[in-house]
């Protein structure tokens, strides 16, 4: 049972990715809540917070929690050099999350500047990986706005 005041972490095991996903599936259900700034991610550590940040009276917490949970992650590609996280793959993948066509993308766009891709979007982008790839490190909230390119991602995990 959850209960609003339990620890996302510490109790719960939802990582800041994971936060970030439950964030996203509130605002796609929710379009006039407001962009969080990924490094505010640190201080709502619990379902309490997450809904006074919002400034709303908390909802029972269970869908978007088990709608997030139940998700099936997208099935590995074929081992690569590495880690398997190349350029080539994370512009195929930005180009699933944003409908954008693959071959329009350029390893040096600016995600947000030239794409639109928000803050919450990079994170779903960068959330898509890591279920890709399980073995990749989990990026800290204040990392995220340096990983503005195509190419830095790949980077950032080569």
């Amino acid at each position: 049972m959850l209960e609003i005041d339990m620890d996302l972490e510490g109790e719960l095991g939802v990582d800041s990715i994971k936060q970030v996903e439950i964030l996203s599936t509130l605002r796609d259900r929710v379009p006039e809540l407001p962009e969080i700034d990924p490094e505010k991610l640190v201080e709502l550590r619990t379902i309490a917070a997450i809904a006074a940040m919002l400034g709303s009276a908390p909802a029972p917490a269970t869908a978007p929690v088990a709608q997030t949970a139940a998700q099936a992650p997208a099935a590995a590609p074929a081992a690569q050099a590495g880690n398997g996280v190349t350029v080539a793959v994370v512009r195929s993948l930005i180009a699933e999350k944003t409908g954008y066509p693959d071959d329009m993308l350029e390893e040096d766009m600016d995600l947000e500047g030239e794409l639109g891709v928000d803050s919450i979007k990079q994170v779903e982008i960068l959330s898509a990986l890591r279920d890709r790839y399980p073995s990749l490190p989990e990026v800290d909230p204040e990392d995220i706005a340096e990983l503005r390119t195509i190419r830095k991602i790949a980077d950032f995990f080569a």
